[in-house]
């Protein structure tokens, strides 16, 4: 199963940071982390739930503008911010700075175990671990060679299989500032070459988040500068040599999905499910504060959104059929209005 999501996380740059709850303290339930920001900010928070998502516990402070979660199992976890690369390797309890790119991104693995992220250097480049997010090296040349890197806001990758990588690229000022780009590489990320220019209305020129469905299928989401939650959902077929969506089109907040061509995704009113790798959506629980992330507990039937506005989270036990509120994360924390970020912590 993937899970493509994004957030906040905790940790102190270069000594990392013990926090409140512990491992060895939970009794029941699984591990659940949140994370959440305040409306339009970067002030940001992790909680954390050990009964399934039913209370949360406040955490942490992290550090600004997370932008994905990645679990490698065994209470293993990686995070990428603005400002770095962290892991934890004890559910949660302890996190420390392991890398420091210009700007996170979102976590892919090779076959070999090789774990990439586009959280790149200052020449623009990809960074890589081989040895479990430990450390990180630059991969490859400069993704968008010539560009003005300190320009470029957002990157999301998608591997494929076989060496084969599918970026997204957006940019913030300048001539190139409504340009969103996707650039294909076919050897691992060595060496990129420019596929499409995603042109949406309104300046949609964030690709902040992208999802390999199978069967050269990818989805990827771009948003505007100033309305950071405004999607517009492209969609390809031929494994990212063109392209079709990107109007002003609700779902694209996160992709969770499920295989054999369904997926789930939010928006600004509500979540949405697809039967057909992405083609259309349904509106399963429409909802005025928003969904910004999901994840599944384990392979059962239960599952857990977050919303974009007013810090709820929701849980479902019957394959989100109906829905209640478990936890309002403001009243655990200030600052947690926008739930960006849920994942189960194994």
């Amino acid at each position: 199963m993937t899970y493509i999501v994004g957030d906040k996380i905790a940790v102190v740059q270069g000594t990392g940071h013990k926090i409140g709850i512990k491992h060895s303290d939970l009794t029941s339930g699984s591990i659940i982390i949140a994370g959440a920001k305040d409306r339009g900010g970067i002030t940001s928070r992790l909680c954390k739930s050990a009964d399934s998502g039913e209370s949360f516990g406040y955490i942490y402070n992290p550090l600004s503008r997370l932008v994905d979660l990645y679990k490698l199992g065994n209470g293993k976890m990686l995070a990428s911010s603005s400002l770095g690369i962290s892991l934890t390797t004890n559910y949660g309890d302890y996190w420390s700075v392991k890398s420091v790119p210009f700007r996170g991104g979102n976590f892919q693995t090779f076959e070999d175990g090789t774990i990439i992220t586009p959280g790149r250097d200052e020449n623009g480049r990809l960074s890589k671990s081989v040895d479990g997010g430990y450390t990180w090296t630059s991969l490859g040349e400069d993704l968008v060679p010539g560009s003005d890197h300190t320009s470029c806001v957002s990157h999301c990758v998608s591997y494929l299989g076989d060496g084969v990588c599918v970026a997204g690229v957006g940019r913030s000022g300048g001539p190139a500032a409504t340009d969103a780009a996707v650039y294909k590489s076919t050897d691992y990320g060595a060496t990129w070459t420019f596929q499409a220019k995603l042109s949406g209305e309104m300046g949609y020129i964030y690709p902040f988040r992208t999802c390999y469905l199978g069967n050269n299928i990818i989805l990827m989401s771009t948003a505007n500068e100033t309305a950071y939650s405004v999607y517009g959902v492209y969609r390809s077929t031929d494994g990212g040599s063109t392209w079709s969506g990107g109007i002003v089109y609700d779902p694209g907040a996160f992709y969770l999905n499920m295989g054999d061509g369904v997926v789930y995704s939010g928006g600004r009113y509500a979540l949405y499910r697809s039967d057909n790798y992405g083609e259309t959506w349904n509106n399963i629980f429409s909802i005025s504060t928003g969904v910004s992330s999901m994840t599944q507990i384990g392979d059962s039937s239960t599952f857990l959104i977050g919303t974009t506005e007013g810090g709820h989270i929701y849980k479902s036990t019957d394959n989100c059929s109906t829905w209640r509120i478990t936890q309002n994360l403001l009243n655990v924390k200030d600052y947690c209005e926008q739930v960006l970020c849920l994942s189960e912590l194994t």
